[in-house]
């Protein structure tokens, strides 16, 4: 009596029992009964309320509230209705599966009529138990289609227009020995390549870029910079507070790069010990130096006499990277030498009220969206990662609120993400193409009328104050080249702003809907303990994780904090690295100097 009691306050069916009759006791339990066994939880396609769904035959789930032991379902009945108002009134307009004998309440197949892109539906479910008693849920529940059909897109596929980064990959040029007639040496062969450079003043910033086919390490006047083993892309290093400058010989620098020639498992193949590179300097006077390898650099073996190194040609035409099978077998040329991120905007008007707005968006790289400034969506990471030379996904979001009448803008920052950065343990670059954006913002307004943005030659693209981002290496952020108000109506005075251009996917992948939770954020750890380490703060998380790192940060302009992650410490305090290998797993983030910075 006390146990049922209890539950029957818990669902405020009775406040007290006691000096009641027996028999209204029992009749209060029947209800209780009946109560506790309507179907909850209803799901579709192991989502509460999914948007943007393209399964045309979705599966319908849900649990029950049965407090009985050994309750059963002995059927159920499940309506599909095109209004929630049609629903409400027992109509299943789009679908009524009729009762079915079954105790089964998962995976049960939508078995109505062909569903409709962008149709909204709402369903329901009625169960039976084993005595025959019925119970309909009492919150119903609904999906919406995402789009179905290829024509449903109306968007193009876009990406940056960057000549300057395209006349840097096709200057630069593989370097060799002097005797080397293909590039290629007896293994293994170690070639010391060497650039003298002379600075006047300090640069704005500064980056190396090294590619080579086997193991190398760059040293900027004498300091370890970046190294690599059977590494295919370039590989960049921030090299700024290496560089030196000055008038006279206190402004010489001296690059050193040296490159072990791969090693192969077929014994008669011939690898080269070659150098690719490009040095970047901005001087922050508006001039900027692009140094490549060619001829002017100076080559030699251990120990030998400096030389003019080998003209091999052009990093574009020869394949001169090796594969993760260390076979010998050369992957295609670069196509990028870093990979900065890219920001993308278009303003257009919202002529009356809007009452609904979907934002359909998929890239090949990792996008973030953005409505009059504020952040589309929780979602990091998007799309998830597939392989983007057969399928791609597409995440659909309700941006109905944020849209406003009269001037909007739809913005997007791309990165490289799964797609464009070097994966493996090789750096191999598996999908091939630049890094493309694809959006498509579907209104309706109070009138009937509809409005679509999506992506085309008509938007706007600039480069973001993400200089480099890649899934192993890390990120390298310069706020000193961010654009406030990007992102929001009225954005004047920005800097490098062009025409987006269209382009096509390498391979024709087959775009469809996201079907499980994307990456987001679910928890805020703090450090446990800060220690100091050779002159490095080390902060100890208290656990492994995966995750990115919340910097509050004030200083001098032009500063940079470095951050470098890892799973264990040495002896020392220091952190351990080698299980890391090739991955940096380093962020950079180079300060404004605008106040307290949060990033």
């Amino acid at each position: 009596m006390t146990r049922s009691v209890g539950l029957l306050q818990r669902w405020g069916i009775v406040g007290r029992i006691c000096g009641c009759k027996l028999v209204t006791v029992m009749t209060l339990l029947a209800v209780g009964r009946v109560v506790y066994a309507v179907p909850v939880r209803l799901r579709v396609e192991q989502s509460t309320n999914p948007m943007g769904i393209d399964v045309v035959h979705p599966v319908f789930s849900w649990q029950s509230d049965a407090m009985e032991r050994d309750w059963k379902q002995s059927g159920y009945r499940i309506l599909v209705a095109g209004s929630a108002a049609a629903l409400r009134q027992g109509k299943g307009d789009v679908w009524d599966s009729g009762r079915v004998d079954s105790s089964e309440s998962v995976g049960i197949a939508y078995g109505g009529p062909e569903l409709k892109s962008r149709q909204r539906y709402f369903w329901t479910v009625e169960v039976w138990d084993g005595h025959g008693t019925a119970a309909l849920a009492v919150n119903p529940a609904w999906w919406e289609m995402g789009l179905l059909q290829p024509s449903d897109w109306k968007a193009e596929w876009i990406r940056r227009n960057d000549p300057d980064a395209e006349r840097e990959l096709r200057s630069i040029h593989w370097i060799g020995l002097p005797e080397a007639e293909t590039g290629q040496v007896e293994q293994p062969t170690t070639a010391e390549f060497e650039y003298k450079l002379h600075l006047d003043g300090q640069p704005r910033s500064a980056s190396l870029h090294v590619f080579s086919p086997g193991a190398f390490t760059a040293h900027v006047n004498g300091v370890v910079t970046g190294r690599k083993s059977d590494w295919s892309s370039f590989d960049r290093e921030d090299v700024r507070e290496q560089l030196v400058y000055g008038e006279g010989a206190k402004g010489d620098n001296l690059i050193v790069v040296s490159v072990v020639a791969p090693k192969s498992r077929d014994a008669k193949a011939s690898l080269a010990a070659a150098l690719a590179a490009a040095l970047r300097i901005d001087g922050g006077d508006g001039k900027t130096l692009d140094i490549v390898s060619d001829g002017q650099w100076r080559v030699r073996k251990p120990d030998a006499e400096w030389s003019s190194a080998k003209d091999l040609g052009a990093v574009t035409d020869l394949r001169l990277g090796t594969g993760p099978d260390r076979l010998g077998q050369a992957v295609a040329p670069p196509e990028r030498v870093s990979s900065g991120a890219s920001l993308f905007r278009r303003e257009f008007a919202a002529p009356g009220a809007v009452v609904s707005a979907r934002l359909y968006v998929t890239a090949l790289g990792s996008y973030r969206a953005f409505l009059n400034g504020k952040a589309v969506g929780e979602s990091v990471l998007t799309p998830d990662f597939t392989d983007y030379r057969k399928h791609v996904l597409y995440q659909t979001y309700d941006v109905t609120p944020l849209v406003a009448k009269g001037q909007n803008v739809l913005a997007a920052m791309l990165g490289a993400g799964w797609h464009g950065s070097p994966m493996l343990w090789s750096g191999t670059h598996v999908f091939p193409g630049p890094d493309l954006l694809r959006a498509q913002l579907e209104m309706t307004f109070a009138d009937g009328s509809k409005q679509v943005i999506a992506t085309d030659g008509s938007w706007q693209g600039s480069a973001a104050p993400i200089v480099s981002s890649e899934i192993y290496a890390g990120e390298a952020y310069d706020a000193r080249l961010a654009q406030p108000g990007w992102n929001a109506v009225h954005f004047a005075n920005g800097r490098g702003w062009s025409a987006a251009v269209t382009d096509t996917p390498r391979s024709a992948a087959v775009i469809s809907a996201q079907p499980d939770l994307p990456v987001h954020l679910v928890q805020t750890v703090k450090p446990v303990a800060i220690t100091m380490a050779s002159g490095d703060a080390v902060f100890d998380m208290g656990q492994n994780m995966v995750g990115t790192v919340r910097l509050r940060v004030h200083g001098p302009r032009g500063t940079t904090v470095r951050m470098q992650f890892a799973e264990r410490l040495n002896p020392d305090g220091t952190v351990y690295t080698e299980n890391l290998r090739n991955a940096d797993a380093t962020d950079l983030y180079t300060l404004s100097g605008e106040g307290e910075e949060v990033w």
